[in-house]
């Protein structure tokens, strides 16, 4: 049976964006935080995860790898900074300011206040939040429900 093509938003799907919440537990370097982001495209996520791992291999504290920044690596930070400053919808971070005891915007110059060093797990946390996928899972994690294929009906063409 032929379908007729949909007209406009009547027929077909639209998905919505979705926020969500994260914590973090008691026993991180950052208990007691939270933050709402909003998740993004695939395609916008991959890119993310391919620019969040140039960085997650290197010592941020070390004056060497600092120095080795190129201009695009500065681009890249730039540009990762931005996409989570984007869907960061509110947090709970204060500023780092010692005599300031006020929220920092949930903005590209509130993200940019912060150091490296703390941006840029939050950020991963993000990407891990978005993907489903925990860095922590062991090796005797259930391996989930089966693919919806298991279900769908095939039949020989």
């Amino acid at each position: 049976e032929i379908m007729p093509k949909s007209k406009g938003r009547a027929g077909g799907y639209k998905p919505r964006s979705k926020v969500i919440r994260i914590e973090f537990a008691e026993d991180t370097d950052f208990a007691g935080l939270w933050m709402r982001v909003k998740s993004m495209s695939t395609g916008k996520l991959l890119s993310l995860m391919s620019l969040a791992g140039r960085f997650t291999g290197k010592n941020l504290n070390d004056p060497d790898t600092q120095n080795s920044y190129t201009d695009e690596d500065v681009v890249a930070i730039k540009e990762l900074f931005g996409a989570f400053s984007d869907a960061l919808v509110e947090w709970n971070m204060l500023h780092p300011g010692e005599d300031r005891d006020e929220e920092l915007p949930p903005t590209f110059e509130g993200v940019c206040e912060l150091d490296i060093t703390v941006i840029l797990p939050l950020i991963l946390e993000w990407i891990e939040a978005l993907t489903g996928v925990d860095a922590n899972l062991k090796e005797t994690s259930p391996s989930g429900p089966p693919l919806a294929e298991a279900y769908i009906p095939m039949a020989p063409l």
